[in-house]
């Protein structure tokens, strides 16, 4: 009798103590759906600003060429969030899951021939928040086998939205 007692007397006081808090992984995703595209347009570099065109346009022609192309740019996204990756899809982009794309091998991704544009792979890492106040993302862009770039992306919020702070690169290939 005097076990199911204190049986009893934890699980009771295990309930009253237990407040009901989000998930810190809801929380982690709904900052992250805040910043994405931000993080997006902050990291990716358009590498056809950097390959030479076939008829030798000069870099500041092929920006102006560029600003004004209408294609859109897919890209693989691999993230620990499982967000609805179709509804951030817009005029400039459109983003798939990592899965979607060949990947017998670390090569087949880059060597495969695609009807689209593909501009490359964007690899987020979760969150890693300093305060409630602000946190870091590691994002890694790869354009290829031998091309790519890493990043810190500072965000921070401000009234109650999460925005991008400061992009540092880390590291190219």
């Amino acid at each position: 009798m005097r076990q199911s007692y204190i049986f009893f007397l934890v699980f009771i006081l295990l309930q009253i103590s237990c407040k009901k808090k989000e998930p810190v992984v809801n929380y982690e995703k709904e900052v992250f759906k805040q910043v994405f595209l931000n993080v997006v347009d902050s990291t990716y570099q358009d590498g056809r600003i950097y390959f030479k065109f076939p008829d030798g346009t000069d870099l500041e022609t092929r920006k102006a060429l560029l600003v004004k192309d209408t294609s859109k740019l897919v890209f693989a996204i691999h993230e620990e969030y499982g967000i609805d990756l179709k509804s951030y899809n817009n005029h400039k982009f459109v983003f798939k899951n990592f899965s979607e794309f060949p990947q017998k091998n670390k090569y087949e991704m880059w060597e495969t021939k695609y009807k689209f544009g593909f501009a490359g792979a964007l690899y987020f890492y979760p969150i890693q928040f300093n305060s409630k106040e602000s946190g870091i993302i590691k994002v890694s862009y790869g354009c290829g086998t031998k091309c790519g770039a890493d990043y810190e992306v500072s965000i921070k919020r401000i009234n109650n939205k999460w925005i991008v702070d400061k992009v540092i690169q880390t590291g190219s290939i």
